[in-house]
């Protein structure tokens, strides 16, 4: 539910009825799932399976380490 721009992560957070903070956008494409997340301020993690991307920061490799990632928050 993201979007380059990040309306589209704007209109799911007022369809929710939550604030950025409260949510954690999870997502393999930096520009179709992270960018829009991080434009509109929800905390991201890229699950970067095939690590195509080592610039991203919240990088993982496989969604199993999604967890150790949230408790490092």
């Amino acid at each position: 539910v993201s979007g380059v721009g990040g309306t589209l992560t704007g209109n799911a957070l007022a369809l929710a009825a939550s604030e950025a903070h409260e949510v954690l956008m999870i997502g393999d494409h930096p520009i179709f799932d992270i960018e829009g997340a991080k434009n509109v301020g929800i905390p991201t993690i890229h699950v970067d399976y095939l690590q195509k991307f080592p610039e991203s920061s919240h990088r993982i490799q496989h969604i199993q380490e999604i967890k150790k990632e949230i408790e490092k928050e």
